[in-house]
C-alpha cells in the first residue's frame, strides 16, 4: 500500500482525470475520465438516496459516489480499452480489470481501493448503482455527440442501448424497488432523446 503524501494522491488522480475516453472515436467535445466520473458520482448518489428512501439504510450513497469518483483512477497508467472490445473479449477485460486493481492497491491509500480487505466495500445494491451509472453515464455522452451532429455515434448509442433492458429487468429480479427507479432514470431520459430528435429513427432506435 502507498505511503504518497497527500498532494502526491491527488496529482495522480488529478492526472488521471485527463484520460481521454471513447479514444478510437472522433467526437466534437472529447470526453475525459474526471468529467464522467463526476458525472456518473451525482448520478449515483442521487440514485442511492432515493433507493434509501424506499429501503432505508440500504445503501450509503456517499460510498456509492465516491467509489464512481475513483473508479478509473488506475486508466492514466493502465489505459483505457474500447467499449466494444470488453463486450467481445471478456477475458481482456478481466485482465485490464485485474490490473487496475493491483495498481490502485500498491498506489492509493487504503481507504480509496474498493474490494481489498482493508478497503471500502459495496454491497450488493451499491455495486448495482454503480455498475448502471457507469454505462449510463457513457450512454448520455453518445447522446450528447449525436446532438452536436456527430452521427458516427449512432452505433455505439445503439449499442449501449440494447444493454439496457436486460440488465433493467435482472436488477428488478433482485430488487423491483432498485429496478423501477432506475427504469425511470433510463425511460426518462429515452424519452428526452426520441423528443429531441423528433422520433428520429435513422438515428436512434
Amino acid at each position: 500500500m502507498s505511503n504518497n503524501s497527500i498532494y502526491q494522491t491527488a496529482k495522480i488522480i488529478r492526472r488521471a482525470g485527463n484520460v481521454r475516453r471513447f479514444h478510437t472515436h472522433r467526437m466534437i467535445y472529447p470526453d475525459h475520465v474526471n468529467v464522467h466520473s463526476f458525472n456518473a458520482g451525482i448520478l449515483a448518489f442521487h440514485i442511492a438516496s432515493r433507493f434509501n428512501k424506499h429501503c432505508p439504510d440500504s445503501v450509503d450513497p456517499y460510498k456509492c459516489s465516491f467509489y464512481m469518483l475513483m473508479h478509473d483512477v488506475a486508466e492514466h497508467i493502465i489505459g483505457d480499452i474500447p467499449g466494444h472490445i470488453k463486450v467481445l473479449e471478456p477475458p481482456v477485460k478481466e485482465m485490464f480489470d485485474r490490473l487496475e486493481s493491483e495498481w490502485m492497491e500498491d498506489n492509493l491509500d487504503a481507504s480509496m481501493v474498493f474490494g481489498i480487505p482493508n478497503g471500502p466495500q459495496l454491497n450488493e445494491f451499491e455495486a448495482i448503482i454503480c455498475s448502471f451509472c457507469d454505462k449510463f453515464e457513457a450512454f448520455q455522452t453518445c447522446y450528447e455527440e449525436l446532438r452536436t451532429g456527430n452521427y458516427s455515434f449512432k452505433f455505439v448509442y445503439n449499442r449501449i442501448n440494447a444493454f439496457f433492458p436486460g440488465k433493467i429487468a435482472k436488477i428488478s429480479e433482485i430488487s423491483p424497488t432498485l429496478g423501477s427507479i432506475i427504469y425511470h432514470v433510463y425511460n426518462d431520459f429515452r424519452h428526452d432523446c426520441l423528443e429531441k430528435f423528433e422520433g428520429r429513427k435513422d438515428l436512434i432506435i
